[in-house]
């Protein structure tokens, strides 16, 4: 059935339509459910342009400020190694105590539920940094076993460290098989 304007007009009883304005209170509710939805829907792209902020700021020597933006980054995407990579290594160029254990306690939850290389490289760092050689080693040492097959620079670093680490803790038995695994292409 379709209607003419004049008809609605007559039908709304007395010549014209009357609407009430959405009071000042709805309006901010409908704004920040759809900013939740938008936030919820487009959380990849979010997170992404926090990280890429703060690697802007980590580049312009603002370290602290950076990991502000990644601690944002992992609110949006906790599963993201990224910001959590990023932060560690932040908190591991620091030079500072207090940033060095809180990259610790963050890479430690994240490797807590995912495996990434990167990130427990920088908690490996973090550990160096605050001269606690037994956890360095034992990261450092799984480094250079999980990445032994590919023969690479990065395998062929972990095991110098490791080896490295071992010799410091002495623990020489150790130390020869990261020697072998250190010089084979």
């Amino acid at each position: 059935m379709h209607f003419s304007f004049s008809e609605i007009r007559s039908r709304a009883g007395h010549g014209h339509v009357h609407v009430h304005p959405i009071a000042v209170w709805r309006r901010l509710v409908i704004v920040a459910v759809m900013v939740a939805v938008s936030g919820f829907l487009f959380r990849d792209f979010v997170s992404a342009g926090l990280v890429n902020r703060g690697d802007d700021l980590l580049r312009a020597g603002e370290a602290a400020r950076s990991v502000q933006f990644y601690q944002r980054a992992m609110f949006f995407d906790p599963a993201w190694e990224t910001p959590v990579d990023r932060l560690a290594f932040a908190a591991s160029i620091s030079g500072n105590a207090h940033a060095f254990k809180y990259g610790i306690t963050v890479a430690t939850a994240y490797l807590a539920h995912n495996q990434s290389e990167k990130v427990l490289w920088d908690r490996a760092m973090c550990y160096l940094h605050l001269n606690m050689r037994p956890q360095a080693y034992a990261d450092m040492k799984r480094l250079a076993r999980l990445t032994f097959p590919r023969h690479d620079d990065d395998a062929r670093r972990y095991a110098d460290i490791s080896y490295n680490l071992a010799m410091r803790l002495g623990k020489q038995s150790e130390a020869r098989q990261f020697a072998y695994m250190r010089v084979v292409r």
